[in-house]
């Protein structure tokens, strides 16, 4: 009586593990590229200098939405047309601000990373799952036969996540990358397609986003 007690709390407390470690980490999530040369850009603003198109855009991918919404992030797909005989350099000579005037905070990609990417170590936590094991029956000596499923399951689970999720922020990475505006010199005549991340105030917050030559500073 005693033994089948313990087998079963035994059996409790490892569900209850296996339980907690579904509940903090669920499965590692896919980033889904932006792609924003595929926008139709809906929202403008065209001073004489350069031609500004841009678009919200919310994360495809659920747990980097869920991170940038967390860290009130918001990703702008964006398109930048130099109409000036001078260079513009983001964040040189030229910055975004709101309908306030107030200059925008922008992330670089590695930022923007830093920020939203899934943390591998917590898909470690699948390894609580190694001691489950489930009893049917015994043997010909009497003794309990013991299926150690866990042995299995918890490393492929952890193998698996892990994979995934850091698949998925080099992923992220290349796309940010490859669509960074940051300090990225835009020639006369150039159109430059982006993406930027911006620091919100306020969860939820959208602002008006404008292109300003940046006023010089004199020593």
């Amino acid at each position: 009586m005693k033994a089948t007690y313990f087998l079963f709390m035994n059996f409790l407390i490892r569900l209850f593990l296996i339980f907690v470690a579904f509940s903090v980490t669920s499965c590692a999530g896919f980033y889904r590229r932006i792609n924003p040369i595929s926008i139709d850009f809906t929202q403008y603003d065209t001073p004489d200098e350069v031609t500004l198109e841009y678009e919200y855009k919310e994360l495809k991918g659920r747990k980097y939405r869920r991170k940038a919404e967390k860290n009130n992030i918001q990703i702008v797909a964006l398109q930048i047309t130099n109409n000036s005989s001078d260079e513009v350099i983001i964040g040189k000579n030229f910055e975004f601000r709101d309908q306030n005037n107030q200059v925008l905070k922008l992330y670089t990609p590695v930022e923007t990373v830093d920020k939203i990417h899934q943390t591998l170590p917590n898909y470690l936590l699948y390894l609580l799952m190694t001691p489950l094991r489930f009893t049917d029956g015994t043997d010909h000596y009497g003794e309990p036969k013991n299926y150690y499923v866990g042995a299995f399951v918890g490393p492929i689970l952890t193998a698996h996540n892990v994979f995934i999720a850091h698949q998925s922020n080099k992923k992220m990475k290349r796309e940010f990358d490859k669509y960074n505006v940051i300090n990225h010199t835009i020639l006369p005549g150039e159109t430059k397609t982006g993406l930027i991340s911006i620091q919100m105030e306020k969860k939820g917050d959208q602002p008006n986003i404008y292109l300003y030559k940046k006023k010089q500073q004199f020593l």
